[in-house]
Formats: structure tokens, sequence, C-alpha cells
């Protein structure tokens, strides 16, 4: 309990020390083997599901190499551009559409924390530069990355461990076996959400 305490005490103290979270989080977990198996790491680290690891780590750094080679800040000026083709009456309501069906589509094939973290300076700018509230934009952002991800298996990590354990106890399940049951899965929820979020936000702010 005090090693965890201590490493959530460093997460949220990250942004006055200026390290990656990440780290204290591997670190966290090293004293911890050590500590609990000080006899038998290598027994433990064999146990370690390196495919899925290696596999979650790539998917990281895919997202972080597009956020460097501004790709996805590239994704975001052309969303701008999109809503600013929209009659000025219809901004709003199409911004946040927008924002809930392209970023609905992205989060399927890139994983959802990155690459909402990326997101949140893209939507930053929209909001600014279009004039718009922030808040209502956050959301559409935050209920189209944890929804698309659904759509496929690279969609987030938990889709992917999922698919690892079921593996493990001689199931499998195919990427073409995941999409059939989440492309509806994802169409319907998204169908909901925007209704919502048009009756929230544009009906009764009326």
């Amino acid at each position: 309990m005090i090693i965890l305490f201590a490493v959530i005490t460093m997460m949220f103290l990250s942004p006055l020390h200026g390290l990656d979270s990440s780290w204290f989080a591997f670190g966290g977990a090293m004293v911890l083997l050590l500590l609990v198996y000080p006899k038998n790491i290598s027994g433990m680290m064999m146990r370690i599901d390196w495919d899925t690891f290696f596999y979650l780590a790539g998917l990281f750094v895919l997202v972080e190499a597009c956020n460097r080679m501004r790709l996805i800040n590239e994704m975001g000026v052309q969303l701008s551009n999109l809503i600013e083709m929209a009659p000025k009456e219809y901004t709003f309501p199409v911004a946040i559409m927008s924002i809930l069906w392209v970023v609905s589509v992205v989060s399927a094939f890139l994983d959802t924390i990155p690459l909402c973290i990326a997101l949140t300076k893209v939507i930053a700018v929209i909001a600014a530069r279009l004039h718009l509230p922030l808040p209502p934009l956050a959301w559409a952002l935050a209920f189209s990355a944890c929804l698309g991800q659904n759509a496929t298996i690279v969609g987030s990590a938990n889709n992917v461990v999922a698919v690892s354990l079921t593996e493990k106890s001689g199931y499998t399940i195919t990427t073409w076996q995941w999409v059939k049951v989440g492309v509806p899965v994802v169409l319907i929820t998204q169908v909901v959400i925007s209704v919502y979020m048009y009756f929230r936000y544009v009906v009764v702010a009326e």
C-alpha cells in the first residue's frame, strides 16, 4: 500500500517535477517484484504476457509518431475547416457531430488514451478558433473516443488484453469476428449519443 500510494502521489505531482508518470508506474512495479519475489524474479517475468506488452507499446509509439509528424494536428485543422463550411447558425451542432463521428472512426484504429491526449489540444484550438464553448466539444471527444474503440481489437488496450486472455483460455477471437459485432455496436451507440448531445447542448440550450 505504501508503494502504491507513493506511485499515485508522484503521478499527481508530474506537472511539478516534469517527469513522465510511466517511470513511476514501472519503478513501482519493479520494487514490488523485488519485494514479493526476491528469489524468483525470472520465473515471474516469464509469466508476463510479453506479446501483449510490446503490442500495446507499439500502439502508443504509433500514436506518438503520428502526433510528432503532425498528422493528428492536421486532422484537427481539416476538421476545423469542415466545420467552418457550415452556415454560421449551424456551426455549433456541426462541430459536435463532426467530432463525435470523425474521432469515433479514428479511435477504432488508434489507442484511445494517447489519441485523447493529442486531440484535447485540437478541440481547444477548434473552440478558440470558431468561438465555441469548450465543454460540449470535450464531451463529444470523450464519448466518441470511448465508444469508437469498441469497433476493432486495436482500438483499446482493454480489447487487446481481453483477446489475449481468451486465447490463453483456449478460445480464439479473430479480427473479423470482433468487427462483425463491434461495428454495429459502435454505430448504435454513436446514434444514441448523437441524439443525446444534440438535444442536451443544442435544443435544450436554446
